[in-house]
């Protein structure tokens, strides 16, 4: 099972009440780390309507790779820029593991992790924190 700062989140029955909430300041730009400690399983990651810059891989820094979301292998870390540039609100941050196997045989249910990011700020929050499209939804 893959977690964001020590919980899997809220579309897992196994975690805390509060699902993991990381406020940020529109216009600044932030550098998360991921690391993907799992040893056999590779790990999308993305967040809603958010670009990413990936930055440095495995505490070395690299030309910049500007993307929609990474796929991190077993063992690495990546560091990307986040930069808080969208309408003010709440997104999610989210993993899914990779795989090819079919759920009904392997009996892995593909729950994605997730976390939430938050705008600073006064304005009405909407229902439901929007969700990173594509690969995460099916």
């Amino acid at each position: 099972m893959h977690i964001i700062n020590g919980q899997p989140g809220d579309l897992c029955p196994c975690s805390d009440e509060k699902t993991y909430c990381r406020k940020v300041d529109y216009g600044k730009t932030y550098l998360p780390r991921i690391v993907n400690a799992n040893i056999d399983a590779y790990l999308f990651f993305a967040v809603a309507q958010h670009n990413l810059t990936v930055v440095g891989l495995d505490g070395a820094n690299i030309e910049p790779i500007y993307t929609t979301y990474i796929l991190i292998s077993p063992g690495q870390t990546m560091d990307v820029l986040l930069k808080a540039d969208q309408v003010f609100g709440r997104y999610y941050m989210a993993g899914r593991h990779f795989s090819s196997d079919n759920a009904k045989v392997s009996e892995f249910d593909h729950v994605n992790v997730t976390a939430i990011l938050e705008y600073n700020g006064n304005y009405i929050y909407p229902t439901s924190p929007l969700f990173p499209k594509p690969f995460l939804c099916t």
